[in-house]
């Protein structure tokens, strides 16, 4: 469908269309491990390190894009856009945009930094909100932990990501924690 509403948009101008659809398939696309396909899909919304004028969706993608540039050997450019982000001071928009900001700069610090960034996402009170966001901060976190051998502690992390993913039938995203846990020791 998202195909289809981009071949429908892009003759026409509707970017806001089309810029809804790439959003979906660079969700997609993580979702299946494919990351230079979600990287290529981020980037038809917002270049890595701006914030485009008259393009309010780009705020929705902080975390979509800066996951797809780490894990596709574009760190360079997660860590621009995390610093533009920064300078626009975006977290101060929402609590939502805090959360995803605090997610985003955890996935470009090192490992001793990101624990406290990942545990300031959480700590958000309202991020409950947002249950499909908090699994994936929850996922991601879990995933650090892991990669850091603290699997004991990723194991908390990743059984709750998985949770919240079967909560909202999020096929490919449960069978990413699975995977996460499976590698992690935890079957």
């Amino acid at each position: 469908l998202s195909d289809d509403m981009i071949r429908w948009a892009a003759p026409r101008g509707a970017g806001a269309i089309q810029g809804y659809a790439s959003h979906v398939q660079t969700v997609l696309a993580l979702g299946q491990g494919e990351y230079e396909l979600a990287f290529q899909h981020a980037t038809a919304i917002c270049a890595p390190g701006e914030l485009p004028a008259h393009t309010p969706h780009a705020l929705w993608l902080v975390v979509d894009l800066v996951e797809a540039a780490v894990r596709s050997g574009h760190t360079m450019e997660a860590e621009a856009h995390v610093a533009a982000l920064n300078r626009a001071r975006v977290a101060a928009i929402s609590p939502r945009l805090a959360a995803a900001m605090a997610t985003a700069t955890a996935m470009t610090a090192s490992d001793e930094r990101a624990r406290e960034h990942y545990a300031a996402a959480l700590n958000i009170p309202e991020i409950s909100r947002w249950p499909f966001e908090h699994a994936r901060m929850l996922l991601a976190y879990g995933e650090s932990l892991r990669r850091a051998r603290a699997t004991a502690e990723a194991r908390v992390y990743l059984e709750r990501a998985l949770a919240g993913f079967r909560v909202l039938g999020a096929r490919p995203w449960e069978e990413v924690a699975a995977g996460e846990l499976r590698a992690a020791g935890f079957a």
